[in-house]
């Protein structure tokens, strides 16, 4: 879990920042299923 958090950190810190604030987007945004713009 916590390295698919660093591969996302790495493509896209917003969409982290965005998931810290919105804990319950985490799974979605784990899954990639979450596509922030």
């Amino acid at each position: 879990m916590d390295e698919e958090v660093q591969k996302w950190s790495r493509k896209d810190p917003s969409a982290i920042r965005k998931a810290m604030i919105n804990p319950e987007n985490l799974e979605s945004l784990e899954r990639g299923e979450l596509k922030f713009s």
